[in-house]
């Protein structure tokens, strides 16, 4: 909002330019309530034009993704007969953002899940080279999130040995979380691959099977760039010129910190049973969101693996098909861990080959929604006939995203331009909620936030640092007290 000053003759005087520009700092506090921010989901779908790019809507009744979220999707390739592409992206995306699935051997079906930003309309784009072979599994999403899709593909440079690979180059920013997919395009050997944050120890390789008649075989996997404007991260390829990485997306608003591991959970004990698995051992904080890779390594038949939230009754399972001649197939998923950091896990078949990976987790932070007020933004409050009081100069709304009822810990203003004002011209500063949501604070509209607002035109913020909660949509009103505007 930019707010000029004039006098009684009409000729405007550039005495005072205000720019208010809102911004909410990292890290609210949502105590108890993370768990809330990424929502489990296991929801079919199939295309309906084959071999083209086409607009799937997943909001509404049975997918319910809120707008602008961020879908997990698992793309199928359920024909065991000859490998066929599949993809989604972003709506509008220019990306070729799909991959050449090869045969679902002996049975099961091969996975890739990569993530995917839905529009303000909840949709995204699919691609499907077969209208019925190839299906889509909404896994969950995350709301009130960013992430950027790409595409970009790249190779270590290099056999059995981790290289350094900067990410900056295709728009990846120093410390910011990459989703990266590893593919085996050898169609006679497994093939072993992994992604690493730069200067990590952790041996995050996996052994991807052959690619049998044709296509890839693929896992996905997140990692952290590191601090350096080149946004490094490592890679492994057991033989460079058969395993290949791809960029397919970044974290701009991510969901929280987040943390590397590569452990094997072990087995649950009984076929196809679903059983807790507490995550304590492994170092996973409660209400932790878990990534975990999932892989069927028996060599002789497909089989369903699968993880939830405990207490869950979604059948969120993955049917991997077989690995044949040694690797793994391999599928992969976000679970909630509960207050005791425990999950469920299933095995159809716990005496065949398989694995669990924790890969990483996140230590979900809160989101808020922050959007225009309802009526508009404030016009100009000033008279320019000496001070000013309880002067209206910013409206806005702040809503919870996936939480019930979010705590606001810190509230911050951005300011620039200021001319001929100091410090302490202000006075009264505070947030006033909007009862009517008329745009106008009245009588009667009298409960603030926030506590008092602190002003420093030096480092060009106005800060509210006492806490308070946001259960619903809440319209605010920024105003303050000015001292003699007139000279």
């Amino acid at each position: 909002m930019n707010t000029s000053w004039g006098n009684p003759d009409g000729r405007v005087v550039p005495r005072t330019v205000c720019v208010l520009v809102l911004f909410l700092y990292a890290g609210l506090l949502v105590p108890g309530v993370a768990r809330g921010d990424y929502v489990e989901v296991y929801q079919t779908w199939q295309a309906t034009t084959k071999d083209a790019w086409e607009v799937q809507d997943l909001s509404g009744a049975p997918f319910n993704v809120p707008a602008n979220a961020v879908v997990e999707v698992a793309v199928r390739n359920t024909d065991n007969a000859k490998e066929l592409w599949g993809g989604v992206r972003a709506v509008g995306s220019s990306l070729d953002r799909r991959f050449l699935l090869h045969k679902a051997e002996g049975g099961g079906f091969d996975f890739l899940i990569i993530h995917v930003q839905t529009d303000g309309n909840s949709r995204i784009e699919q691609h499907s080279d077969s209208r019925g072979p190839v299906d889509f599994v909404l896994l969950g999403y995350w709301p009130c999130r960013r992430y950027v899709d790409a595409f970009q593909s790249f190779s270590a440079g290099a056999d059995a040995s981790w290289q350094d690979h900067d990410l900056s180059t295709y728009g990846v920013s120093p410390d910011e979380i990459a989703e990266i997919v590893l593919v085996n395009d050898n169609t006679g050997n497994e093939r072993e691959a992994g992604v690493r944050a730069n200067g990590s120890a952790l041996s995050r390789v996996i052994d991807i099977h052959e690619a049998e008649d044709g296509g890839v075989d693929a896992a996905s996997m997140w990692v952290q760039a590191d601090g350096t404007a080149n946004a490094t991260i490592e890679v492994y390829a057991e033989v460079d010129t058969d395993v290949g990485f791809y960029l397919v997306g970044y974290w701009d608003t991510p969901p929280g910190s987040f943390t590397e591991r590569f452990s094997d959970l072990g087995s649950p004990s009984t076929d196809a049973t679903w059983e807790d698995k507490d995550l304590t051992g492994f170092s996973v904080p409660a209400d932790a969101v878990v990534e975990i890779v999932l892989a069927n390594t028996s060599v002789t038949e497909e089989n369903e693996i699968g993880a939830r939230a405990n207490g869950s009754s979604l059948a969120r399972l993955q049917n991997l098909h077989e690995a044949k001649d040694g690797g793994g197939d391999f599928g992969r998923m976000h679970v909630l861990a509960d207050a005791d950091a425990t999950i469920e896990f299933y095995h159809e078949d716990v005496s065949d080959s398989h694995s669990f990976v924790l890969t990483a987790y996140w230590e979900v932070n809160s989101a808020v929604n922050l959007a225009d007020h309802v009526a508009g933004q404030e016009s100009d409050a000033f008279t320019y006939a000496g001070g000013e009081t309880d002067a209206e100069f910013f409206a806005f709304t702040l809503a919870p995203c996936g939480f019930d009822t979010i705590t606001i810990t810190e509230l911050a203003f951005s300011l620039s331009d200021i001319n001929g004002l100091v410090d302490g011209d202000w006075a009264g500063v505070e947030i006033v909620i909007d009862t009517d949501g008329d745009g106008d604070i009245e009588v009667g509209e009298t409960t603030t936030v926030g506590g008092a607002g602190v002003v420093n035109q030096a480092a060009g913020t106005i800060t509210f640092s006492s806490s308070f909660d946001v259960s619903s949509a809440t319209y605010y009103i920024l105003r303050a007290d000015f001292a003699d505007l007139s000279s």
